[in-house]
């Protein structure tokens, strides 16, 4: 586990935890440009209708079938680490960098880019952070294997995230809230403490100028 952190200034800042994959970086466009590229498919992101990619394309399946249980999740995670190795190549969200500029200037939060990945990644993750421009107090990086990976353990009062596990785990605390990404793996999750952004960084923005 990577962490580099700026301690808030004063207990009333909003701790506020940015997810990187499918929230700052079109990462899952990235993946499947190369997925389909190596095995001659034409997936879209409407066809990641799950969290777990190696149970969500049919080439996976195959692949499953054909080499074994383990062999998906290593392809899924090979092709994860190249979506990122060329970090130049990887786009951020439609508004993410200016998005983050301005919650940056605010002095009642304490931005912090936090990320649950292989570490194989972080290295180009972070220079593709500082390549985009993107300002924040904090960054920690969890190893996705490691024990300390739950995102909803770390005591944020806000969480912007893609992730479904995540939402159904900040069921159980509803002093946070968790600004989720809409995507095609995360639809049909709702709890009392996750609000859809509909609109993407436009949301985020519009839900952050509420709470001022």
């Amino acid at each position: 586990m990577l962490e580099r952190k700026v301690a808030p200034k004063n207990a009333k800042i909003k701790r506020v935890a940015v997810d990187v994959d499918g929230v700052l970086a079109k990462f899952h466009d990235r993946f499947l440009h190369l997925l389909n590229k190596d095995f001659g498919t034409h997936y879209t992101l409407d066809d990641i209708a799950s969290w777990d990619i190696g149970e969500a394309l049919p080439v996976m399946k195959k692949i499953k079938e054909v080499f074994g249980e383990q062999v998906p999740e290593n392809v899924c995670w090979r092709y994860f680490d190249l979506a990122w190795l060329n970090p130049e190549k990887m786009e951020p969200l439609p508004g993410a960098v200016n998005a983050m500029k301005n919650l940056y200037l605010r002095q009642d939060l304490q931005l912090d880019i936090v990320t649950s990945r292989r570490i194989n990644s972080g290295r180009d993750m972070l220079t593709w952070i500082d390549f985009m421009g993107i300002p924040f107090h904090g960054i920690v990086v969890l190893d996705a294997f490691g024990k300390h990976s739950d995102k909803s353990m770390r005591g944020y009062d806000v969480l912007i995230d893609d992730s479904p596990r995540l939402a159904r785990k900040m069921a159980g605390h509803l002093k946070s809230t968790l600004l989720l990404f809409p995507a095609n793996h995360n639809k049909g999750v709702y709890t009392p403490n996750v609000l859809r952004m509909t609109h993407g960084w436009k949301s985020v923005r519009e839900y952050f100028n509420s709470i001022k």
